[in-house]
């Protein structure tokens, strides 16, 4: 699913606030939310853009993720992750200079390893089973290209796979994160 963020510390202004979002990897899909910038608002495309309040379950990559062109700033805030395979991801492509500064910055989210909703349905014979180890967080990135928010093309790669050079001017900031039910194995 791809939703659209919201001007930042607005988020009563955010459309996507409260969306569940499921994904369980059919068509090469995988990630819960594609977020993205609303194109047509020149600050969240120039200054920052910010994504909350979007809950994920059971993902078999990220539950919510961005990985794109934006303003310099990108804030994902009061999210919550249950049992996601990537956790949650936050990324950026940089701007024309690989030392421009970006910030990206995860605040705010509760985030839990283990649900107890079974990974293999009816002894697995449910259609789906997933037995793959859980992350809680994604590294955050900073990058000089990306794929398309909606790729013309199959690829044999997940959408968080971007094969481009990395940036250098990136800060990642995490404030008040609460990961929950982590274990050895989940």
């Amino acid at each position: 699913m791809t939703l659209i963020g919201h001007e930042c510390n607005k988020p009563l202004t955010s459309k996507a606030t409260g969306n569940i979002v499921h994904s369980i990897n059919r068509s090469k899909g995988g990630v819960g939310a594609i977020v993205t910038p609303d194109y047509s608002s020149s600050s969240q495309t120039n200054t920052c853009f910010e994504a909350s309040g979007i809950i994920s379950y059971k993902n078999k990559y990220q539950g919510v993720h961005w990985m794109g062109s934006a303003g310099p700033t990108v804030i994902f805030s009061n999210m919550t992750g249950i049992d996601n395979g990537l956790g949650l991801g936050i990324g950026l492509t940089g701007g024309k200079n690989s030392f421009d500064p970006i910030t990206l910055k995860f605040r705010d989210s509760k985030i839990y390893g283990f649900a107890p909703a079974p990974d293999c349905p009816q002894g697995g014979k449910g259609g789906y089973c997933d037995k793959s180890t859980r992350c809680g967080l994604m590294s955050a990135v900073s990058l000089t290209g990306a794929k398309p928010i909606h790729p013309t093309m199959p690829s044999p790669k997940p959408y968080h796979k971007c094969k481009s050079y990395g940036t250098w001017g990136a800060t990642a900031i995490f404030e008040n994160m609460i990961f929950n039910n982590f274990y050895d194995k989940t």
